[in-house]
């Protein structure tokens, strides 16, 4: 016999090989997941030790600078885990304005459109 029946709402068989391509694709992504938890693991300890401020102490400075003061926040971008800084999202009118915030002491340090 060529296949074993596995059972499922969606399938009423498959062959065993089938599992093993499914593990082969989900251990790549795992492997994935697991080396931007160690590429941002730098960060985390700096913001644990007190060396990078917290997010939500950036934005609310990010917030409370001119001229972003008077533009809609939207979001964090990200992080750039070598230089440190945040990239925030604005809004100015019809234009997206990104903002580039330094981690370490929340001072902006330019902007972009």
């Amino acid at each position: 016999m060529a296949f074993a029946p596995v059972f499922s709402k969606t399938a009423k068989w498959l062959a065993p090989g089938t599992l093993a391509v499914l593990a082969c694709v989900a251990v790549p992504a795992a492997a994935e997941s697991q080396a931007r938890r160690a590429d941002l693991s730098p960060v985390r300890e700096a913001m644990e030790s007190g060396k990078v401020m917290r997010l939500g102490e950036i934005i609310q400075l990010a917030r409370q600078t001119p001229p972003y003061d008077e533009m809609r926040f939207l979001g964090v971008v990200g992080l750039d885990a070598v230089r440190l800084r945040y990239k925030l999202k604005f809004m100015d009118g019809d234009q997206v304005v990104y903002v580039y915030v330094d981690a370490r002491t929340g001072r902006v340090l330019g902007s972009s459109r």
